[in-house]
């Protein structure tokens, strides 16, 4: 964090300086985690370009910096004459600001290239390492009729080192929610989603759902990804490679494609222990994320009169087919078909029925 004031104005008229600027940083408790402290120089009385007044001198800028501690939820600034009755004098300050160091991002290769999703690996919140009170940052919100379900853990994650999930004993219900509002999605835009969980349920599935609002608040459209797939019919069951405990069990891969319908203006994420009471068990997803589909090649190969393309597409996009017989700074991209508009069902494919010298070539989808 860099901290910055238009320095300090100072006159004091004592050897041992102390008129101070601490900075606090303070838990859920108000209880003191961390401080720093911006103090006057002691081997001066005054600051630079003092010329005997307020009015006639000059500011001198000063900057710091200070590591926010674990646990920190807010920051206290005081401005203190010091803490010896001795000390007399004048401190004006002004223009004082206070930033984040920007630092690179290193996004986890678990996360979808694109992801406009906050937070997609829980490690941004507040109290993380406290599972029942953790509040994951990117409008993460408890519910449910029993909040004790919802938790943030650190006894295994994808990506270290914090995942959600839902511990649910009783025969109520808990529930982790999130509205996004939706920017530069239109209709008949798809949207790719994927995340990982791990799971251990009975009497029935819990799930990740996701639905498109309207403006009035009504559900347009509604996914579930039920765990276990059989639903809140089902007896419960058991994610791939399950040992018995969180710690030790991996995660699985889960993703799907979503068509967004007409006048959606937000996307709303539900992380529920089941809509029964009587489901119990556990469920932890990790690393979710949510990007506005792109063409990959999903299949390809010979068939009768040709070579085969197919990939994923979005209704409201055209698609150009192009090939090229070397890859490179000096590779021709050639088109094959241009304005293929998107197909309904979310894939579109293409029949290449052109002999191709040398017997080598290769194919680009661009989405327009």
């Amino acid at each position: 964090m860099d901290v910055r004031a238009g320095p300090p104005v100072c006159r004091q008229n004592c050897r041992l300086v102390r008129i101070q600027q601490p900075f606090k940083f303070l838990d859920t408790t108000n209880g003191n985690v961390g401080e720093i402290h911006f103090v006057t120089p002691s081997t001066t009385n005054a600051s630079p370009g003092w010329m005997g007044t307020i009015a006639s001198s000059t500011f001198t800028k000063r900057n710091g910096t200070a590591t926010v501690p674990a646990g920190a939820v807010t920051m206290r600034c005081s401005l203190v004459s010091g803490g010896d009755l001795s000390i007399t004098g004048v401190i004006v300050i002004d223009d004082l600001s206070v930033a984040v160091i920007p630092v690179s991002v290193v996004v986890p290769p678990t996360i979808l290239a694109g992801n406009f999703f906050p937070n997609p690996t829980f490690e941004v919140g507040v109290n993380l390492d406290n599972p029942a009170t953790a509040a994951p940052a990117g409008n993460w919100i408890r519910g449910g009729n029993d909040g004790t379900v919802n938790l943030v853990i650190t006894n295994n994650s994808v990506s270290p080192t914090h995942s959600l999930a839902l511990v649910d004993n009783s025969n109520g219900y808990g529930e982790w929610y999130n509205f996004y509002t939706l920017s530069g999605v239109a209709e008949n835009d798809v949207l790719d989603v994927q995340f990982f969980q791990l799971y251990s349920t009975t009497n029935g599935s819990m799930r990740l759902s996701f639905a498109f609002i309207d403006s009035m608040g009504f559900t347009r459209a509604n996914t579930d990804f039920n765990a276990p797939t059989n639903g809140s019919g089902g007896s419960g069951g058991q994610s791939p490679g399950w040992l018995g405990s969180i710690a030790g069990s991996p995660f699985e891969r889960v993703s799907g494609r979503l068509l967004v319908p007409a006048e959606t203006v937000k996307l709303r994420v539900n992380f529920a222990s089941g809509g029964d009471g009587g489901v119990t068990g556990i469920m932890v997803i990790d690393d979710l994320s949510v990007r506005l589909s792109k063409p990959i090649i999903t299949d390809f190969g010979p068939q009768p009169g040709g070579f085969n393309l197919v990939w994923n597409s979005m209704p409201s996009k055209t698609y150009t087919v192009q090939f090229t017989s070397t890859l490179g700074s000096t590779a021709s991209w050639a088109s094959l078909v241009t304005g293929q508009t998107g197909d309904i069902s979310l894939s579109n494919s293409y029949l290449d029925t052109m002999v191709h010298p040398g017997k080598t070539v290769f194919y680009r989808v661009i989405q327009q």
